[in-house]
């Protein structure tokens, strides 16, 4: 099993500016503490790879309510586009959001991409990133226990 190789939420209330918090610990097989995600709606959830990838599993500690509509989205080499998504996932359950993997996706850091880089390990390091945001201060916070990747293998049929 391939896991994450930086996942974060961007919390926006954290201080004046914000701050990213690292999920890799939380997201890991390790038994751990649950991590919140989407306190408020202007937070975010980084999913980092070294290649590209077509899902994520996500299992949750406490299921998310009143989370509002969610956009996902990939870097294409110049802005964020949105993401198809083949099967919707809103963070109230166990599962997975399954998408069709962008032609034009591009790796890039994560420096410059919030106002500030406060607690962001990896902001030399480029990565595929997809960028989960939602619209609504939520009445029950999702809590993360766990979360990995689907990478994208390129499987090529013998002839």
């Amino acid at each position: 099993m391939k896991y994450w190789d930086a996942i974060y939420l961007w919390d926006n209330s954290s201080g004046s500016s914000g701050a990213y918090v690292d999920l890799e610990f939380a997201a890991s097989d390790i038994p751990g503490t649950a991590t919140a995600m989407f306190g408020q709606a202007a937070d975010k959830i980084y999913l980092g790879l070294d290649r590209t990838f077509n899902a994520a599993y996500f299992e949750l500690g406490t299921n998310g309510s009143g989370l509002g509509a969610f956009t996902y989205q990939y870097w294409d080499g110049s802005t964020w586009r949105n993401l198809p998504l083949k099967r919707l996932y809103a963070f109230n359950e166990n599962g997975v959001p399954e998408f069709p993997v962008p032609s034009n996706w591009t790796a890039r850091t994560l420096t410059g991409v919030e106002n500030t880089s406060v607690n962001l390990a990896t902001e030399d390091v480029a990565y595929y990133w997809i960028r989960i945001s939602q619209t609504a201060t939520p009445t029950d916070v999702p809590t993360l226990t766990r979360s990995f990747p689907f990478p994208s293998y390129g499987y090529v049929t013998p002839t």
